[in-house]
C-alpha cells in the first residue's frame, strides 16, 4: 500500500473526530430550565426559578446514558461526571445534581444564588454545554402534581392519624376541615447549606393557600421537608366551606409570587369523589369511557390598540371521546372544571388565543367513526374541535359563512371501532348579556376582577381571561366557574399572577377577557361510551390590556 492512501482517508477521520465531538456537546434548547414541580414556562411571571429550589434542565448529551441519582448528604457539586454552574457578571456558584441523564438533570439551586438574570451551564466529562439563561427569584413556588407535569391532582396527604397519611386521590377524597400536606418547591431560601439535610421550621415568605378560592386560615407549616433539600412541605387545615368535587383547585402564594394551580378530590362523606354540577367530571375521574360533544360560537371584540373596533366571530364544532389514563389521577382540563363559586389557573407553551390547546393528560382516544356537524348548513367533517364558519377580519382565516344561524345544531357520529353511533341535538349558542364589557381596557393584575352579566339563570356561566407573551412563545389562563343565579363574579388578584404583563408593544402580547354561558345538557348515549354530554356555547370575549 502506497503512502498515499493514509493521507486520502486523513479528511473523514477528521470529519469523524468533529462530528462525534458535537454530537457529545451537551446542548440547551430555548425554554428547557424549568421549575421541577410545576414546569411553568420561563417567560411567565411564575417561571423564574427560586433561590434554594429544585429545578430541571432537558437537552442533549447532558449526562450518562445510564441514569444516575444523589442517594446521601452532603450533596456534592459533581455527579457521575455532570456538574452545573450559574454565572452573573463575575460571580459564579454551583449548583447541586441530584439526578442525571442524556436528556434531564435535576438539580438544587443554592440559597446564595445571585438574583436577577443569569447564565447557566453543564459540563458532562469535561465538554460544556452553550450557557442558557435563567431567571432567579427569592420566591417562586411550584406544586407536584402526580401527572408529573405541573397540572392536574397535586400531590396531596391526608391526615388521619402519625401512621395513616394515604395520598389524596379520586378514590379518597379529603373532607373539609381535615388537615392536608402538600408537597412543593420554591418557597424561598434558607439561611444554611442547600446540600444537607434541611432545618425545619415554617419560612417567613408570607406563604397563602386558596383550596376552590377559600383562602387557609389554619396554615400549620410552610418550610422544607425535613428529609430532602429543597422540597418544601405545605400543612394546612381544609376550610369548613371549601366546595366539594373532584378536581377543586388549589393554588399558593409565597412572598408576592404565584404557583401553578393543581387539583384536589373533595367529599364531606371521604372516599371517591363526586361533582354534582359536572357528573362528566365524576365519571371521568372515575377512569370511565367518557364524551363530550359541543357547538360554540366565539365572539370576539377588539378595542384595545386598534384604530378602529373590530369584531369576529367563529363558529366551531367540537366532539371528543376518550378512555382516561393514569387512574386515580385521571385528569384533563376539558372536563377537570372547577366547581361553582372556584376558579382555577392554566399555563402553556405557545399562544393560546390562536389554535395552541392546554395540555392534555395521557388517554386514549375512541374511535367513533366519521363525525359531522349540520346547523344552518351542513353536514361538515369534524376532527376535534373544528371551525366550521368564520366572519370578520382575523390575519391568516378566510371568511365562510357562519354555522349556527337559526334552528338546532346536529352533532352525529357513523359509528367506529370503539364507539358506537350517536346524534346529539343542540340549540343553537346564545349567549348573557355582559353588561360592563366595554369598561374593560386596562386590567389591573393587582387587584380583583368583577364581571357582571344577566341571562344565565340556573345554566353554567364561566369567566376567565387570557394572556400571551409571543416573545416567550407562553400563555396563561384563568377560569372561574360562576355559581347558578348570580349575576356577577369577583375574580380574585390572585387568579392573575402568572398572567405576563401586556409589553409596550401590545400586537406581541395580546390580552382577552371572556365569558362562556352553556346550554342545560343533554345526554350523550352510545355502545361503549359510559358517560357523555352534549352543551351548546356561547364564547363572548374582549381584548384588553394587562398591568
Amino acid at each position: 500500500m502506497t503512502v498515499s492512501g493514509p493521507s486520502l482517508l486523513r479528511p473523514s477521520l477528521l470529519v469523524l473526530v468533529f462530528t462525534c465531538g458535537a454530537f457529545a456537546q451537551p446542548f440547551l434548547p430555548p425554554n428547557s430550565i424549568l421549575n421541577a414541580a410545576s414546569y411553568m414556562q420561563p417567560g411567565l411571571p411564575g417561571g423564574a426559578l427560586a433561590q434554594g429550589s429544585m429545578f430541571s434542565i432537558f437537552g442533549r448529551s447532558l449526562g450518562p446514558a445510564v441514569p444516575a441519582q444523589a442517594t446521601a448528604f452532603p450533596l456534592g457539586a459533581t455527579l457521575q461526571g455532570v456538574s452545573i454552574r450559574v454565572t452573573q457578571g463575575a460571580r459564579s456558584v454551583d449548583v447541586y445534581p441530584i439526578y442525571v441523564s442524556a436528556t434531564q438533570i435535576n438539580a438544587i439551586l443554592p440559597s446564595n444564588a445571585p438574583l436577577g438574570l443569569a447564565s447557566l451551564q453543564v459540563t458532562f466529562s469535561g465538554a460544556r454545554s452553550n450557557l442558557a439563561p435563567v431567571r432567579i427569584a427569592p420566591n417562586s413556588p411550584g406544586l407536584f402534581t402526580a401527572t408529573g407535569y405541573g397540572a392536574g391532582p397535586g400531590i396531596f396527604q391526608n391526615y388521619v392519624s402519625a401512621a395513616d397519611q394515604p395520598i389524596n386521590s379520586s378514590l379518597n377524597s379529603v373532607k373539609p376541615g381535615q388537615v392536608v400536606t402538600l408537597w412543593g418547591t420554591g418557597l424561598g431560601p434558607i439561611t444554611s447549606a442547600d446540600n444537607v439535610a434541611p432545618p425545619v421550621g415554617t419560612l417567613n415568605t408570607g406563604v397563602q393557600v386558596f383550596v376552590g378560592n377559600k383562602a387557609v386560615t389554619n396554615l400549620l407549616y410552610a418550610g422544607r421537608a425535613p428529609c430532602c433539600a429543597a422540597v418544601d412541605q405545605i400543612v394546612f387545615e381544609i376550610p369548613a366551606d371549601t366546595p366539594e368535587g373532584c378536581f377543586v383547585p388549589v393554588q399558593l402564594r409565597s412572598g408576592g409570587a404565584v404557583s401553578n394551580s393543581v387539583t384536589m378530590a373533595v367529599r364531606r362523606e371521604g372516599g371517591a369523589c363526586v361533582d354534582s354540577a359536572n357528573p362528566l367530571a365524576t365519571a371521568f375521574a372515575a377512569g370511565k369511557k367518557t364524551g363530550l360533544a359541543a357547538a360554540t360560537r366565539f365572539r370576539m371584540r377588539a378595542d384595545t390598540s386598534v384604530p378602529t373596533n373590530r369584531d369576529f366571530t367563529g363558529d366551531f364544532a367540537s366532539v371528543f371521546l376518550t378512555q382516561p389514563a393514569g387512574m386515580p389521577f385521571s385528569y384533563d382540563p376539558l372536563v377537570a372544571l372547577p366547581p361553582p363559586g372556584s376558579c382555577s389557573t392554566y399555563t402553556a407553551t405557545g399562544d393560546l388565543l390562536s389554535g395552541s390547546g392546554l395540555l392534555r393528560a395521557p388517554g386514549r382516544a375512541l374511535n367513533a367513526g366519521a363525525v359531522t356537524a349540520t346547523g344552518g348548513r351542513g353536514p361538515v367533517a369534524v376532527n376535534g374541535s373544528t371551525l366550521v364558519g368564520v366572519n370578520g377580519e382575523l390575519p391568516g382565516i378566510a371568511n365562510q359563512p357562519l354555522f349556527y344561524t337559526t334552528g338546532n345544531a346536529t352533532l352525529r357520529a357513523a359509528g367506529g371501532a370503539d364507539v358506537g353511533a350517536f346524534e346529539v341535538t343542540l340549540a343553537s349558542p346564545a349567549g348573557v348579556s355582559w353588561s360592563n364589557r366595554d369598561t374593560f381596557a386596562t386590567v389591573d393584575r393587582s387587584r380583583p376582577v368583577e364581571f357582571r352579566f344577566s341571562g344565565g339563570g340556573s345554566r353554567p356561566v364561566f369567566v376567565g381571561g387570557i394572556g400571551v407573551d409571543l416573545p416567550t412563545n407562553s400563555s396563561a389562563m384563568f377560569l372561574c366557574r360562576v355559581p347558578a343565579q348570580a349575576e356577577s363574579f369577583s375574580v380574585p388578584a390572585v387568579m392573575l399572577g402568572n398572567i405576563q404583563p401586556t409589553r409596550s408593544r401590545v400586537l406581541r402580547s395580546p390580552g382577552v377577557l371572556f365569558i362562556t354561558l352553556l346550554s342545560d345538557q343533554k345526554d350523550l348515549s352510545a355502545t361503549g361510551l359510559d358517560a357523555g354530554s352534549g352543551f351548546a356555547v356561547d364564547i363572548q370575549s374582549k381584548t384588553v390590556i394587562f398591568r
